[in-house]
């Protein structure tokens, strides 16, 4: 063993046994100093955000997000209330969103919900879904996003569980499962609809276009993601309307029509760039890669198929970048 690895070895050992030497009364007063200093430094606790199924806005961004997780643990450990360690766990959990650290956003949110109850229980079972997801986690998706459905449902929140159950349709439909795919989205349109939540809605409509394209149901593909377009912009654009702008340029690449999948292609990438929506962002240059490598420009082809790889690897995208390994 080297020196250096040796005295670090020691070293912990040491911190643990000098930690289990303090009196539980006295462990917890030195958390709550240590939480109380840290909180100060950061200019004093953030106001506490609404967490919903209806809402993906985050909370506020604050000087205390990168810590956050320390100072979640140090509530624990001090016995200080679960609503004060739960906002804390929340901002670790969106703070590693950030990082594109989709493992540590999944077991933060998970921790959250084990704090809370009802729909906010069902709030933050569904961000970790999602992470879940796009962590290339697919069973631990649906499991957290199945949980986060009952407790919707038993609460008789229709308009709550139609968000979720388009989560899960997602899953479904990026897991290959199409005609279950298509069963689950269906009654979440019109639940959505009904309960007046457009953008979910528009979400949804769009994931039935893509099923309808990859089970060569071309024009309807094209209706779909046409309408969805039109409900975007009556909401302000946004990433739907942008995936929705990228998703009618790959039907528009299928059927042969390069020049208009180009156009479409580059009005998405810069939607998307100016939302910082780098995963998406990543796909359009994935699909514009398609495009260039169709009309012969091979090395631009391999310029963009890199640039894609190179933003799903840093974004934690697993199944993106094999589709680029697959495609390219």
């Amino acid at each position: 063993m080297h020196a250096e690895n040796a005295y670090l070895f020691r070293h912990a050992l040491l911190r643990d046994a000098a930690y289990q030497l303090q009196m539980p009364g006295d462990r917890a007063r030195l958390h709550g100093i240590a939480f109380d200093l840290i909180e100060q430094l950061c200019g004093g606790r953030p106001t506490a955000a609404a967490l919903d199924v209806l809402s993906d806005d985050p909370a506020p961004r604050h000087a205390c997000d990168p810590f956050a997780r320390e100072l979640a643990e140090h509530a624990a450990a001090a016995g200080m209330k679960s609503g004060v360690r739960a906002e804390y766990l929340r901002r670790a959990a969106e703070f590693a969103q950030r990082l594109f650290a989709t493992a540590d956003a999944e077991r933060l949110w998970t921790d959250m919900a084990g704090l809370l109850q009802g729909l906010e229980r069902a709030a933050a079972l569904r961000f970790a879904g999602v992470e879940a997801w796009h962590g290339g986690r697919p069973r631990r998706a649906w499991e957290l996003l199945s949980e986060a459905r009952e407790i919707c449902r038993g609460a008789g929140d229709e308009g709550r569980e139609a968000v979720i159950m388009g989560n899960l349709g997602t899953v479904l439909r990026t897991s290959g499962r199409m005609e279950e795919a298509e069963k689950l989205l269906e009654p979440a349109i019109e639940r959505s609809r009904t309960a007046g939540n457009r953008r979910a809605e528009a979400r949804d409509i769009l994931n039935l276009g893509n099923i309808y394209h990859a089970t060569g149901r071309t024009e309807a593909a094209r209706r779909v993601f046409v309408e969805t377009l039109t409900l975007c912009e009556s909401l302000g654009g946004g990433r739907v309307a942008a995936m929705a702008i990228s998703d009618l340029a790959t039907l528009e690449t299928a059927t042969g029509h390069m020049d208009e999948a180009e156009r479409l292609l580059d009005h998405a990438i810069e939607i998307q760039r100016e939302l910082h929506d780098t995963r998406g962002e990543a796909l359009g240059l994935e699909n514009l890669a398609i495009v260039h490598r169709a009309t012969g420009r091979t090395e631009s082809a391999e310029r963009l198929y890199g640039l894609a790889m190179d933003i799903h690897r840093r974004t934690g995208g697993r199944f993106d970048e094999a589709s680029v390994r697959a495609i390219g």
